[in-house]
């Protein structure tokens, strides 16, 4: 019994001394390039994370340069604190390098041990290589929009009321250059946090901004500067936004029309008389530059008269307007065409106005249909048929000078072309007091400027069984 436990107690200790892992070392720096005359971080992190540790720094031939220990209190060395310093926690132990110079080029390590055993040692290393440090070869400005590059003063056009989104980059810097976004205090914008990226042992270097454009910003200058320690005059670059204003509204009307007067999008109706010439304009309001108008009837050929005529005034806040008239005949035909007004900015469609041709017309004509025999005393149906006419007709019935519509009813319907087709009955007991008169049927718009009608008429033979 006295020679087992011994043996117990040994194999423990080898299960435990055998079962034990090193520390993971990872050494790198953080993505920035040793400039002569600028700081450096080198961070060393490790796992698993502990303050049971002691972390060393040591150059090539094993020179330490600095140590960090936490247990059983903190302490920590220096083989020069005016040329390094170390910031440590239970994960990291970062070594910074301060006014790097071409002395400093050397093979950094990162070691790891553990305060309490329970850890074997690890450790890594990083070569540095102070670099000369160089000025920016170049800056632009890209507008990621149309992806075009700009490397000097540029005009930039953008839409008022639209973002634009900017990036300004320097070129081939170390360290990386500085970027500043200057512009007028009340240009509305927002500006990122720079960002630098390696590449071939140098910088590039971006900075974004995003802006809303207004119809006050036209004409605004947008800066971007680059510094560095190197340059003696900060590189420059400029944007002048060139900004356009579609429309505030378009319009299509017929002026000095009474009612209906002037209509834009969405789609509206115009009133024009038939076969009467008739103008129509078109304006495009407050827009920069001034549109240019085209008128287009999609669904065929309205007669127009070729007198075009297009003309741009400028408003008191500097926007134009545009307005273009044509002249038309329109027939029954026409009825229902639409009439496009498009406006267009250097060479882009921008906005449309839309207006429904109404064409005012009497029917095309308008027949009576009577029985075969008209005898005195007995009621008879007469009916007066009116087609095609707009807006829908009204009939009205006369006998001689008397108005005998009341005894008349009156259907009305749509046709294939969008018009009016109108049915009268008249159902009238004739006496032989009505042989010999006038018999009118009178289709009539009272809506139209002139309350045109058409008539049909007969005279009456009215046959007497007394005769």
């Amino acid at each position: 019994m006295e020679v087992i436990v011994p043996m117990i107690y040994l194999l423990l200790n080898l299960a435990i001394s055998f079962g034990h892992h090193a520390f993971e070392v990872s050494v790198q720096t953080d993505n920035y390039l040793p400039v002569i005359g600028e700081d450096f971080t080198l961070v060393c992190t490790f796992t698993p994370e502990t303050r049971y540790r002691r972390i060393v720094w040591t150059k090539i031939s094993n020179i330490q340069v600095a140590s960090h220990s936490w247990s059983p209190y903190p302490f920590v060395t220096y083989l020069d604190p005016e040329k390094f310093s170390l910031a440590a926690d239970t994960s990291s132990g970062n070594l910074t390098v301060y006014g790097l110079d071409e002395n400093d080029n050397d093979i950094y390590t990162c070691s790891l041990s553990s305060t309490n055993g329970a850890w074997k040692p690890g450790f890594n290393s990083i070569q540095v290589t102070p670099l000369q440090p160089t000025a920016p070869f170049r800056i632009r400005i890209t507008d990621e929009r149309s992806n075009r590059h700009h490397f000097y003063n540029t005009n930039l056009t953008v839409m008022a009321g639209h973002q634009v989104n900017m990036i300004c980059e320097a070129y081939w810097a170390r360290p990386p250059a500085v970027l500043q976004w200057h512009m007028p205090y009340d240009v509305i914008a927002l500006s990122d946090d720079q960002s630098n990226a390696i590449r071939d042992g140098l910088y590039i270097s971006q900075r974004a901004l995003t802006i809303k454009a207004s119809k006050n910003d036209r004409g605004r200058i947008l800066e971007c500067t680059a510094m560095h320690p190197l340059l003696q005059i900060n590189l420059q670059i400029s944007v002048h936004l060139n900004v356009h204003v579609l429309p505030s509204s378009m319009l299509l009307f017929v002026p000095h029309a009474e009612g209906h007067q002037e209509h834009g999008t969405p789609s509206r109706s115009l009133y024009i008389k038939e076969d009467s010439i008739t103008s129509v304009t078109c304006k495009a309001i407050g827009s920069f530059p001034a549109t240019e108008l085209e008128w287009h009837f999609p669904d065929g050929n309205i007669s127009m008269l070729n007198n075009t005529e297009t003309r741009s005034f400028v408003s008191d806040d500097n926007l134009a307007y545009t307005e273009s008239s044509i002249k038309i005949r329109p027939e029954k035909k026409d009825h229902g065409q639409y009439i496009h007004c498009n406006a267009y900015m250097i060479g882009k469609f921008v906005d449309r106005a839309v207006a429904r041709l109404i064409v005012y017309a009497i029917p095309d004509n308008v027949k009576l249909t009577v029985p075969e025999s008209l005898q005195d005393g007995i009621q008879t149906d007469i009916t007066c048929t009116a087609r095609n006419g707009y807006p829908a007709p009204l009939i009205h019935w006369y006998i001689g000078s008397r108005n005998v519509t009341g005894n008349s009813t009156q259907r009305t319907s749509i046709n294939n072309a969008g018009r009016y087709d109108a049915e009268s009955t008249l159902i009238v007991v004739l006496n032989r007091f009505d042989h010999g008169k006038h018999l009118l049927c009178q289709a009539f718009q009272p809506d139209t400027p002139l309350e045109s009608s058409i008539n049909a008429s007969m005279i009456l033979n009215i046959s007497c069984e007394y005769q």
